[in-house]
């Protein structure tokens, strides 16, 4: 089994700003309610692994993850995705002709300075095959970022361009893959549902 964990809200998501793997914006209180359900939740399995992003927003939110695990790893394939000129910014702060150009592709599209959704994909290659290789075999728990996470989510699963930039992963919902399926909870929401 796989399982996806977004950090915690920042003060920038709260701003709506992008962040990306160049900011790193403080973690508002963390959600106890949240905490103690993720951790309930995962309370009766022992993971292999906790692969956490090196970045301090997600680093900070390991803290509250208390899964049985036998290694904690630090991964920098796992950083954010890079938002580059973009990064501290709303997209209302963007110009307009920018985001239409974005939003033509959003795919290959690439910001100054920062990567596109392909340069993530192709980014994440290793460590996707090492999930895919361990993921029917044994548990591994990821700490990372709403972007990062639905791309290695969407390439684990085969997923094509457009599904994988449809996946959304708000801080309060984790996403698992178990016997090949893709699964989702809205944490105090939802129980697990398929995607």
């Amino acid at each position: 089994m796989l399982v996806f964990i977004r950090h915690g809200k920042t003060q920038w998501n709260l701003e709506e700003r992008l962040q990306g793997k160049e900011a790193d914006s403080d973690l508002l209180p963390i959600d106890e309610n949240f905490i103690n359900n993720l951790n309930g939740e995962f309370n009766d399995i022992i993971f292999d692994k906790l692969i956490i992003s090196p970045l301090k927003r997600a680093l900070e939110f390991s803290k509250y993850i208390n899964f049985k695990t036998r290694k904690r790893v630090i991964n920098g394939d796992l950083a954010e995705i890079s938002f580059g000129d973009f990064s501290g910014k709303r997209l209302d702060e963007i110009d307009s002709s920018i985001i239409e150009q974005r939003n033509l592709d959003k795919w290959h599209f690439r910001p100054k300075n920062g990567e596109s959704y392909e340069d993530l994909y192709n980014r994440l290659n290793n460590i996707a095959l090492e999930l895919m290789k361990d993921m029917n075999r044994t548990n591994i728990a990821i700490i990372g970022h709403e972007t990062c996470n639905k791309v290695l989510i969407g390439k684990i699963m085969g997923y094509t361009e457009e599904q994988i930039l449809k996946l959304k992963q708000k801080n309060n919902e984790v996403y698992k893959i178990e016997n090949n399926k893709l699964y989702k909870k809205i944490f105090n929401i939802t129980d697990w549902t398929g995607v």
